[in-house]
């Protein structure tokens, strides 16, 4: 962890003051906050992490947006022996559906896995209350899997990394099981 205090920009502005060089020199300075930042090389504490859920969740509410409740969702797909052969997860959040990951082992492919776990996440997310789906892949993965299933490119990112695009979907998944119905 790498620590630092926040204080250059007062102690310039100081120096600029009795010099007479900075604007309002005759204002005193403002005090600025002590602020220790804190620069984490790797993931961060999940309580850590909560918390700062929990107080953008409650800075929304008090602006009247919904609660940020995420619900997490994971299909995962097995041979006849057991072994995993494919899998996704995402999560549901108000009426939509995140899709995160989908994977497919490369000798499974083509047998029609990638698309019954895109369809049962729909399913889900439908009983969950949800009317549509997004999610983000790069140009070396699988955009024309997601073009044929429905899903409609909204953005594209080029040189995301270098050389490649990351790819904004999304899908309108009609009307829910709670009966909402999709705004195109």
């Amino acid at each position: 962890m790498i620590h630092f205090l926040r204080k250059v920009r007062h102690k310039v502005r100081t120096i600029f003051q009795l010099l007479g060089i900075f604007r309002g020199a005759t204002e005193p300075a403002p005090t600025d906050p002590v602020i220790f930042c804190h620069i984490l090389k790797g993931k961060i504490d999940p309580k850590i992490e909560r918390k700062l859920q929990q107080g953008l969740d409650a800075y929304g509410q008090s602006l009247g947006a919904p609660s940020l409740k995420m619900t997490p969702l994971s299909i995962l797909a097995h041979d006849e022996k057991g072994a995993l052969v494919g899998g996704l997860t995402g999560q549901t959040f108000g009426n939509w559906l995140y899709i995160d990951l989908l994977w497919v082992s490369e000798e499974s492919r083509g047998q029609g896995i990638g698309g019954t776990l895109v369809t049962e996440a729909e399913k889900l997310a439908k009983a969950r209350g949800c009317h549509a789906a997004y999610l983000w892949t790069q140009t070396w993965e699988a955009p024309d899997f997601y073009a044929k299933r429905g899903y409609t490119r909204f953005i594209d990112m080029d040189n995301f990394p270098n050389g490649f695009q990351r790819i904004g979907f999304r899908k309108h998944l009609g009307k829910s099981v709670s009966g909402e119905i999709p705004t195109p």
